[in-house]
């Protein structure tokens, strides 16, 4: 798909690359990662195709997800990608707090903002120094209460934390045709609008969103993920019932 891309005249960027650019690129393929599984060998497998083609781009990890990949995160810095943080503490605070109601998450804005200044130096003391981007993370709990984690990364926030931009910034969902693997089996592409599709409907600028558990098997993986999951549910159930509100306030 890189290969076509690139036969086509498309440079395969990151997202930093595009943003740091003194003149956008006529013609430009933006590739953004967001690794939700521990696994390394997934992401992995993204890295070495990308690398063999020369091509570049920008993987985003999870607070989870970052120690499981710290090896890849220093092959991916010394290789030229870009690595980034895959945020989520809005979600982490409504499940925490048993948050039942959306307009019940703005009581803990100011949680939610420390937690996140927090987690960015965190993670550029642990494993990025020189971290510049976030992308939001989407939880089960988002679709739940009907908020998106970024609706509490404002950009003030986001210069205060010395970061450049958060990856649905307009350049690439909105100046660009953005193409996402967000599907619902056995559509592989959100709406089933492909990579090619875009290349084929004239789009110069194209940004594209992958998740690598998307595309290799890891059954041990992805059943750890199930069960994880179950018990996320359980635990906020619990803090949901009569009474746990009251004396967690």
């Amino acid at each position: 798909m890189l290969s076509d891309a690139q036969a086509r005249g498309y440079e395969i960027r990151s997202l930093e690359s595009v943003w740091a650019a003194a003149e956008v690129p006529a013609r430009f393929m933006a590739l953004r990662h967001d690794v939700e599984r521990p696994s390394s060998s997934l992401a992995r497998e993204f890295f070495k195709r990308e690398l063999s083609i020369g091509a570049r781009s920008t993987f985003y990890f999870r607070l989870t997800t970052f120690p499981a990949n710290e090896t890849l995160v220093g092959e991916l810095l010394e290789a030229g990608f870009d690595v980034g943080y895959h945020y989520e503490e809005a979600a982490d605070v409504a499940k925490e707090r048993g948050v039942r109601s959306r307009p019940g998450l703005d009581e803990h804005a100011g949680l939610i903002h420390d937690r996140f200044r927090a987690n960015v130096e965190s993670i550029r003391s642990r494993h990025h120094p020189g971290l510049r981007s976030v992308s939001s993370h989407g939880e089960w709990i988002n679709s739940r209460l009907g908020f998106t984690n970024r609706e509490f990364v404002s950009p003030e926030l986001l210069e205060e934390c010395g970061l450049w931009f958060e990856a649905y910034h307009p350049l690439f969902v909105e100046q660009a045709r953005y193409v996402s693997d967000v599907a619902v089996f056995p559509e592989r592409w959100t709406d089933g609008y492909t990579v090619t599709s875009a290349i084929d409907d004239g789009h110069t600028r194209i940004c594209v969103l992958t998740h690598p558990n998307r595309w290799f098997r890891a059954p041990a993986s992805n059943a750890g993920h199930l069960v994880r999951r179950g018990l996320d549910e359980v635990r906020y159930r619990l803090r949901t019932s009569r009474g746990f509100t009251r004396s967690r306030a």
